[in-house]
């Protein structure tokens, strides 16, 4: 789709390559900060009045000023760093955790249809508030973690769960086959492969 005479893909491509170009002139200005520093430092002292030379103590503290000034710039870049390394990491457990809770679902649903069918129990029936439990569920799930086939067909059971929900006069049996096709949903899920499985 193109929006103001820029392709989709060529836009996303210039943005990148123009962080890029930041990147370098940022980095060529810190070099260009501590060599221009050092450069006027020596210049300093070659043209100073050779009657009142500058004492040991301003060259000193002009060095440590800017070695100070050096190290929290490395700080702040070293924090900032570690602060999105912390966020990545919180995600991945966030998305573990999500994962971590389908599958204990899945085995809770295998264990009861198990003992329900060895001991020949009808299973109670579903009401909305078990139903509405499911669809906050699947709500947290992130579709991109998915199969798109299996993402779709959640999606369809979801819609349909939440139809079954609003509807007033919704009877136990549009209730009870909405939670079993959601549960049948949440069951088919395959998660795509990611990189690092690789």
């Amino acid at each position: 789709m193109k929006v103001n005479n820029y392709d989709d893909l060529e836009y996303i491509y210039k943005f990148d390559d123009k962080k890029e170009k930041e990147k370098v002139v940022d980095s060529r200005n810190n070099d260009l900060d501590k060599t221009a520093f050092l450069r006027l430092l020596t210049t300093q002292l070659a043209n100073q009045d050779p009657l009142n030379p500058i004492e040991d103590r301003e060259f000193i503290a002009q060095l440590a000023q800017f070695s100070t000034l050096e190290q929290m710039q490395n700080l702040n870049k070293n924090v900032e760093a570690l602060g999105e390394e912390v966020l990545d990491s919180m995600e991945k457990l966030n998305l573990n955790q999500i994962q971590a809770n389908i599958h204990i679902l899945k085995e809770v649903i295998n264990i009861r249809k198990a003992m329900e069918s060895y001991l020949g129990i009808e299973p109670e029936p579903v009401d909305k508030a078990e139903l509405k439990g499911k669809i906050e569920m699947v709500e947290r799930l992130k579709g991109e973690n998915y199969t798109k086939e299996t993402w779709e067909f959640l999606e369809k059971a979801l819609i349909n769960a939440k139809a079954v929900v609003e509807d007033e006069n919704a009877t136990n049996t549009e209730i009870e086959k909405a939670y079993k096709e959601l549960i049948i949903a949440i069951d088919g899920l395959e998660e795509v492969e990611s990189e690092e499985d690789n």
